[in-house]
This record gives structure tokens, C-alpha cells and sequence, in this order.
């Protein structure tokens, strides 16, 4: 069974806004937002890493985060391209069903 996800819950200085299903940082540079439920396939994920990467404040930790925060959240090898195959996902009623 996958943990249940909750409002406020952390990875690092990325957090999970369950008001607005997105993934919210606050940083050096301000507050930066993720909108979760845009996120329907691997190639919208990994064009979010990607831009990420490219910012200056994003160090590794923060990447990492990141990651940790798409796996708890998403769970993308079950959810969006396990075994190399991409899928589409309803991320609003994915996380929804998941909120406690």
C-alpha cells in the first residue's frame, strides 16, 4: 500500500500544497511553484527536471529533493514509464485518491 500523501508534507525545501496540487519551493531566489497537475506523462516530468537543472540555485541536494519529492508523490515507474514504456496519467485523481 502507498503512504498516504498529506498536506505540507517536505523533501528538503520542496513541499506538497495539497490546496493547489502543486509542489512548491521556497528558496534563495523566491518561490517557485511545480503544477502537479499538469504533470500527465514522463516527458512533462522530465522536461520539469530538466528546467530545473538550469536554474542557478538548483544544487544537487535540491535536485535530489526534487526526485524524492516525484517519487513519493507520483510514483513515475508505476504511474508514467515503468519498464521504459511511457503512460499517460490523471495526475489530479492520482494524487486526490491519495490524499489523507
Amino acid at each position: 500500500m502507498m503512504e498516504k500523501l498529506k498536506h505540507g508534507m517536505k523533501w528538503g525545501g520542496w513541499w506538497l500544497n495539497a490546496e493547489t496540487l502543486a509542489l512548491d519551493f521556497d528558496g534563495p531566489e523566491g518561490h517557485y511553484e511545480i503544477n502537479l497537475e499538469a504533470i500527465t506523462d514522463s516527458a512533462i516530468m522530465l522536461d520539469w527536471i530538466f528546467q530545473m537543472r538550469t536554474k542557478s540555485w538548483a544544487t544537487n541536494e535540491i535536485m535530489g529533493d526534487l526526485l524524492s519529492a516525484f517519487q513519493a508523490i507520483l510514483r513515475p515507474q508505476g504511474s508514467l514509464c515503468g519498464q521504459g514504456i511511457g503512460r499517460k496519467l490523471d495526475p489530479t485523481a492520482w494524487i486526490k485518491q491519495r490524499l489523507e
